[in-house]
């Protein structure tokens, strides 16, 4: 069955991120990249496919594909440790995943796909953490906001972000 939205545009579909899709997901990382900042040199690229691959393998990555199994957005993730400490305040913080890029494809932006896939992560009932530049051109820390984390500090260049399952109604 096809999900559609209202306007009869079909919505992409959300799965677990597969090693055998590293090389669309490096696609669309290169599409986001410039907004996110983050810098892929031509240099780099097999090994970040590599990174990619890697991370994919652990079964916690998010994309989501169109209706030709295209994959049209990201969520990258990889587990954290329990103990981890944030520099600023020094508290423990509980084992979780850490959500290392997000982006969807300029074609499919603004029909929520983001947040779905974030409401799929936050299913898994683990703490999210999560670190946004402050040159990042997506609006990503404001969206992290609305979608229920709470900002827990500053360090460097990037602010920091955490979601946990106990913290009550989304905001």
């Amino acid at each position: 069955m096809v999900n559609t939205s209202m306007a009869g545009v079909k919505k992409p579909r959300c799965r677990s991120a597969k090693p055998e899709d590293a090389l669309e997901i490096f696609a669309v990382l290169v599409e986001v990249a410039c907004e996110i900042p983050v810098c892929i040199k031509d240099d780099d690229r097999e090994k970040v496919i590599e990174k990619i691959q890697a991370q994919v393998g652990m079964r916690k990555s998010l994309v989501a594909t169109d209706a030709m199994g295209r994959i049209v957005a990201l969520l990258l993730v990889e587990p954290r440790a329990a103990g981890n400490k944030l520099v600023l305040d020094g508290e423990p913080q509980p084992a979780g995943l850490n959500l290392l890029y997000g982006g969807v494809t300029k074609s499919w932006r603004g029909k929520h796909i983001f947040p779905a896939m974030i409401d799929k992560m936050k299913r898994r009932g683990l703490p999210l953490f999560a670190a946004v530049r402050h040159d990042n051109k997506g609006h990503m820390a404001e969206r992290l906001i609305k979608l229920g984390f709470e900002k827990v500090g500053t360090l460097f260049e990037e602010d920091k972000f955490r979601w946990l399952p106990n913290q009550g109604a989304e905001r």
